[in-house]
């Protein structure tokens, strides 16, 4: 009976040890990233301005812009404003501060998003996360109305295009009559609207503004029945979404010089997504070996993405092969930690152990 009630014992040891393990090898939280244009009394914010995110009144990220008007980037080494928050705050209301003063915008905290989004603020007005002021007196936490106010340097607003989003001045019937432009926060891709466009919303009404931004992954339709192309790494979203446009206006993707090199640039196409069929449809491209550029015609927002031509393995090529067992989900399952696996191993050496030494016993 000892031997047994010894046995039980180190087999629930065993069990709460796993555990433990299991626990403490949970997946953490990983932040959220963003990016975009920032801009002070509709100018573009200096270098050095610092961008806060808050939620409930805690601030969980900070960053302080490295160029003029734009904050983060989509490169992997792009220095974006990193949020990091726990599985408490997940679903809850992000809000932005640029120098103090409260952006408009707000974002939903969604772990291991990367966002876009363009903060624009009116420097000295607005109330803080913290509850302060852009002014008032120093007792209730803002500034003293008799200390200096900061002043931002009067930047130029730059030559067209815009990025991210550009304001569009039309007639009543949708005519633009001024050439605009936007590129995207990345600086690849370009919309340009020349004079004498009908530019209107999905409803018919005069469009007033359009914007472009790069998709993240999760925002990439898969190529589903793409036969012979391959998605380039270039996806941008143009809203509003159904905005259309008589004549086209003209989408430009202006390819890196170190990634022109890489590309057979002659198969280079642009695609846009259709959501009726699901599926990606051929554009007239255009492409220019002197200015590295590709180009094509927009008749309407949607997804648009580069793609080439897909490239047959050479002979010596090895497809890599994984060990990964799909889950039901389609999701891999992963393998089994290595010290939960030897806790298992040496208790159940322990088990038979203490069942061979309570035979002899007997």
């Amino acid at each position: 009976m000892k031997g047994r009630t010894a046995i039980t014992v180190l087999i629930l040891a065993m069990a709460a040890l796993i555990g433990t393990v299991v626990a403490a090898n949970e997946t953490p939280v990983v932040p959220q990233e963003f990016s975009g244009t920032v801009t002070i009394n509709g100018n573009p914010a200096p270098a050095g301005t610092v961008i806060e995110a808050f939620i409930d009144g805690t601030s969980y990220g900070k960053l302080a812009t490295e160029s003029t008007g734009v904050y983060g980037g989509v490169e992997i080494d792009d220095d974006r404003l990193v949020v990091k928050g726990g599985g408490d705050v997940i679903g809850k209301t992000i809000t932005f501060t640029v120098n103090g003063n409260k952006a408009a915008k707000t974002a939903v905290f969604s772990p291991g998003e990367l966002g876009n989004i363009d903060l624009s603020v009116q420097a000295g007005g607005g109330t803080t996360p913290g509850g302060s002021t852009g002014s008032g007196s120093s007792g209730s936490g803002g500034r003293d109305p008799s200390s200096p106010r900061e002043v931002f340097p009067d930047v130029r607003t730059p030559a067209s295009p815009d990025v991210g989003t550009t304001p569009l001045t039309t007639t009543s019937t949708g005519t633009v009559d001024r050439d605009a432009a936007v590129v995207s926060s990345d600086r690849i891709a370009t919309l340009s609207v020349p004079e004498g466009t009908t530019a209107r919303t999905s409803e018919g009404t005069p469009l007033t503004s359009i914007s472009i931004r790069p998709a993240s992954p999760a925002e990439v339709p898969a190529a589903t029945g793409e036969t012979g192309f391959v998605a380039a790494g270039y996806t941008y979203i143009c809203e509003p979404a159904s905005a259309t446009f008589n004549p086209a206006i003209t989408l430009t993707f202006a390819i890196p010089p170190e990634v022109w090199a890489k590309e057979d640039i002659s198969t280079l196409t642009v695609k846009w997504y259709n959501p009726k069929t699901g599926a990606w449809e051929d554009l007239e491209t255009t492409v220019d070996r002197e200015k590295k550029t590709v180009s094509a015609r927009v008749s309407h927002f949607s997804t648009f993405a580069l793609f080439v031509e897909a490239r047959a393995p050479a002979s010596g090529d090895v497809t890599p092969t994984t060990t990964a067992t799909p889950a039901p989900d389609g999701e891999e399952t992963p393998a089994i930690p290595w010290t939960i696996m030897g806790i298992v191993i040496i208790g159940a050496g322990i088990v038979v152990g203490g069942y061979l030494w309570k035979k002899k016993q007997n």
